[in-house]
């Protein structure tokens, strides 16, 4: 019941579109496992590790870039990092083997309470065989990286859910007025005649601090939900009933007959 979504990729002067974790092999064939698969610093911590394992019977050859992480006009936005590096850069882990990653902190990020960050992991054909004019990425991962720059207990994300009619779909706006992220998961809409559309079994994605982030729907556009709908949900692990105000455009008045 979820429209694919992209994620906006800034380098130095212009903007790439890609969707995170699309590759050129089936699922089954995905063989790198990443270990957590969310990394955190706390405050005063300067650096940190994950790992990347590799269960199958060939080698995988890797690359690593850290980006900064935002949200702008409801969508993804990665742009180079400034405050945090990722070493090795480059990786080749053997069959049954890991590789110990570091993030290490350069400078600090006063943005927000809560900086974000991810680190792209491009599973690479070996690099003895590459074509002459471009790396060829077997597989892409994005592992969400989080900076603690002061948090206290009492902060916490802070969620406005809005339904928005437009002309040939619907669309979820989430705003996070909180200093800490919202991991969104399994997210089912309730009309007012308690039918349920189910829009998304496991993660739908994260709504950061400060920040607003929109998904396109697939459900009919015709759906009646009134001037609320229910959203059941789960956020960071916790199970949560939320109304989202539905908006939709006043028709246009009627032209009075000459």
């Amino acid at each position: 019941m979820l429209k694919s979504t992209s994620t906006h990729v800034r380098p130095a002067g212009r903007a790439l579109a890609f969707l995170l974790g699309i590759g050129t092999v089936p699922a089954s064939a995905v063989t790198l496992q990443i270990s957590p698969v969310t990394v955190e610093l706390a405050q005063g911590q300067n650096g940190t590790i994950f790992t990347l394992s590799n269960p199958g019977q060939t080698p995988i050859h890797g690359q690593l870039r850290v980006f900064n992480w935002d949200q702008v006009n409801g969508e993804d936005v990665l742009s180079p990092a400034e405050h945090i590096i990722v070493s090795p850069p480059m990786t080749q882990i053997a069959a049954g083997q890991s590789q110990l990653v570091r993030l290490v902190r350069t400078g600090q990020d006063k943005r927000h309470k809560e900086a974000s960050y991810r680190v792209l992991i491009d599973e690479i054909i070996d690099l003895h065989t590459q074509p002459p004019n471009g790396v060829m990425v077997r597989m892409r991962y994005s592992v969400p990286i989080f900076l603690d720059n002061g948090l206290t207990p009492d902060d916490r994300s802070n969620l406005n859910w809005t339904l928005l009619c437009r002309p040939k779909h619907w669309q979820l706006r989430i705003e996070n007025k909180g200093n800490r992220r919202a991991r969104i998961s399994n997210v089912a809409l309730e009309d007012g005649k308690g039918r349920k559309y189910v829009i998304q079994k496991g993660l739908l994605g994260y709504a950061l601090s400060g920040r607003y982030r929109t998904w396109d729907l697939d459900i009919p556009v015709n759906t009646v939900f009134g001037a609320q709908a229910i959203v059941k949900t789960t956020i960071n692990a916790k199970e949560s009933i939320n109304k989202a105000y539905v908006q939709c455009p006043a028709a246009p008045a009627p032209r009075k007959a000459r």
